[in-house]
């Protein structure tokens, strides 16, 4: 988790919030002795003295609140980001991964984490963790300053403060259980409502929306018997909560004045141990909700590592993206429609041009899908370069690939603009595109003044062309039905950039104009796959 970077900002965030609520330690003090100074003024009748310490506790409760303010709001901006921040790298680890493993992540659990368990991770960083300290360090404080009026005061209200905090901390790990499984019915009506929209059309033609709904209220009515177990155990909680602290409020008065009657203690010191003793209270029992809030912050956090774990699945090192032979290999991989899916295995040299043939329907198209990771696959195994394809990082395999697909992209933009774009890293290489599309008979001014959604079909397709083939980096490229729209001028031209390209071509065409120009051919036919290399030979 620590390599998002959200960590570092989490962590600043809860140093921020700890030193806040450390203040409180000194501020809780200096209150204290000052109330029972005050209380001792009145009562000696000295008004003088009893308006200066006001004015100085007022001061004193203005500069606290001032700091405190400053820092609660700078350390929240800091949350938020480091919030949106961790969602952005769960997301990205989330698009990062292969189609494959995309389709296996449970899209109601996903949902989930990414707002419940990420607002737990949150929460303990801004809250839970620092309250601990605090906690930890106030009731300490305050103890050692009890001990030095009285050790027996000492021993009795940390008595009192156990019995305080230990039923509402019983009830808090009840409400744990509640929690995560509130978290997986979320998931399970999320993931039902997501199949009903992917669905529809399936439940309308089957008339299955009865059948739907009544399981959705099935597991409506699972969430809402924990969500009643949830709001009884809260309300149990707030009224024992409630009692207690009056209970333990007025019972302290009692005692303390009782210990100090017997001469156990001044009157002064009475004074600031009843101011203390509620903040006492309160940081015993920040001690004890840690234990309690703590599990729900490891279980979010585990299921969010989760998410990683998928991602580090589909990055698992390999050899290294070069030199390997074959470049690629496909072996046993079922395409087109499943009722008569072809089996195609073929072994792929670095450089070698491949042409794919066949009617529509017999795979072809699914064939390209799967090389370009738009469809996982389920059978068969695809090497390329000596790693599975799926265990490829996504980011990285694009990096490896062009492409020219069949349906060309309207933009409203100029074809300069574009190549422009796509080399704002080399615009050197612009002088290459504008020579390239003079060959196709693109003129700069149709170029540089028109956009792309007034083009032909066959400028278009041009325009692409040359975008396809000069892509700053790629080992292979793919084009499908690349002559589509071309007249004859063109696709000779189109030939002879294709001869150009020292790399590994993947041709798909109904027509013959490419077969002089390949080494390798894929002929589907209606469940099976003709492979031949060279001059027409049967592989």
């Amino acid at each position: 988790m620590k390599g998002t970077g959200y960590y570092s900002i989490f962590s600043r965030a809860a140093v921020g919030f700890t030193f806040k609520l450390l203040l409180g330690v000194p501020y809780g003090f200096t209150t204290a002795f000052l109330l029972a100074d005050i209380i001792h003024s009145a009562m000696a009748a000295d008004f003088q003295q009893l308006i200066r310490q006001c004015l100085f506790l007022g001061a004193l409760v203005l500069i606290f609140n001032a700091i405190d303010y400053f820092i609660s709001v700078s350390m929240q901006i800091r949350t938020e980001y480091g919030k949106h921040q961790l969602k952005a790298a769960i997301l990205k680890q989330y698009l990062a991964q292969n189609m494959k493993l995309h389709t296996e992540l449970n899209k109601g659990e996903f949902i989930e984490h990414l707002y419940n368990d990420v607002n737990e991770v949150v929460k303990y960083f801004t809250q839970t963790l620092p309250v601990w300290i605090a906690a930890m360090v106030t009731a300490a404080a305050y103890a050692v300053y009890f001990a030095s009026v009285n050790v027996w005061i000492c021993c009795l209200l940390i008595v009192i403060a156990l019995l305080h905090v230990l039923p509402p901390i019983v009830i808090k790990k009840y409400m744990l259980e509640n929690y995560l499984d509130a978290r997986e019915i979320e998931a399970r009506i999320t993931n039902h409502l997501l199949s009903g929209y992917k669905g529809f059309r399936s439940i309308q033609i089957y008339s299955a929306y009865s059948w739907f709904m009544e399981k959705y209220k099935n597991i409506h009515a699972e969430y809402n018997k924990i969500g009643k177990k949830a709001e009884k155990t809260i309300t149990v909680e707030q009224g024992m909560s409630a009692s207690l602290e009056y209970i333990v409020k007025f019972g302290t008065y009692g005692i303390i004045a009782f210990l100090i009657v017997k001469g156990l203690g001044d009157l002064k010191s009475g004074l600031a141990i009843l101011t203390l003793s509620t903040g006492f209270y309160q940081a015993a029992a920040g001690i004890f909700n840690y234990l309690a809030e703590r599990e729900v912050y490891i279980t979010a956090r585990a299921r969010l590592l989760a998410i990683g774990h998928l991602t580090e699945k589909s990055q698992t090192s390999g050899k290294p993206l070069s030199g390997l032979a074959p470049f690629l290999e496909i072996s046993n991989l079922s395409v087109g429609n499943p009722e008569r899916a072809a089996k195609v295995n073929v072994r792929i040299l670095e450089k070698d041009r491949i042409l794919i043939k066949g009617s529509n329907g017999s795979g072809k198209s699914s064939l390209l899908n799967v090389l370009l990771r738009r469809n996982p696959y389920d059978s068969g195994r695809v090497i390329y370069k000596g790693r599975d394809l799926i265990s490829i990082p996504e980011d990285e395999y694009l990096r490896e690939i062009s492409w020219l697909p069949q349906e060309d992209y309207i933009f409203s933009i100029t074809p300069m603009q574009l190549y422009q774009m796509l080399y704002e890293d080399k615009p050197e290489r612009l002088e290459e595109v504008l020579q390239i599309c003079g060959l196709f008979g693109l003129e700069e001014n149709l170029l540089s003044q028109r956009s792309i959604s007034d083009l032909s079909g066959g400028e278009r397709k041009k325009v692409y062309l040359v975008a396809a083939v000069l892509k700053s980096s790629y080992s292979f490229i793919m084009l499908d039905e690349p002559e589509n729209s071309l007249d004859q001028q063109s696709r000779s031209v189109l030939i002879e950039l294709i001869e150009s390209i020292d790399r590994t071509v993947v041709i798909v065409s109904h027509g013959s104009c490419f077969q002089d120009n390949t080494n390798v051919n894929l002929e589907f036919q209606e469940n099976h796959v003709n492979l031949y290399r060279g001059n027409g030979v049967h592989a």
